[in-house]
């Protein structure tokens, strides 16, 4: 169990940190290969391109199973995924307090009810030797 919640709140702070900026076409031509970049287009709707490639008159790469290229010439914005600091500082501080809240109301504050119930009783089923709290039935 403990393993599974380590596990998650890895993930979750590993997939928060990251963000797409704004970079010139000069900057993406020299992206380590393969990117992951947003494509805005004056006539249409942004696309997401992996393995992408910046050349001097064109944008490759992949979407949604095919392999596309775009003319540069039709490109208002080139955006890359990049590490984002300040979401990752802002995620560390909400899983502390995530945490913090867990661990008082499923641990500290069960165990100071005055009922001399022991920690987290509630949440596993009674034994015939054990004193059940929150109704349970040895």
């Amino acid at each position: 169990m403990a393993r599974l919640a380590a596990g998650t709140l890895a993930a979750t702070l590993l997939s928060g940190c990251y963000a797409f900026r704004p970079v010139s076409r000069d900057e993406a031509r020299f992206l380590a290969s393969p990117a992951r970049l947003r494509i805005a287009r004056p006539d249409g709707p942004t696309v997401q391109l992996d393995s992408a490639q910046v050349s001097a008159d064109s944008v490759t790469g992949v979407t949604r199973s095919l392999r596309v290229a775009i003319p540069l010439r039709d490109v208002t914005e080139i955006q890359m995924r990049a590490l984002a600091p300040a979401r990752t500082e802002g995620l560390i501080v909400l899983a502390g307090a995530g945490l913090g809240a867990a661990t008082y109301f499923l641990v500290i504050k069960p165990a100071n009810n005055g009922g001399g119930c022991p920690p987290l009783t509630a949440f596993f089923p009674c034994t015939s030797n054990a004193q059940c709290c929150a109704g349970g039935v040895p």
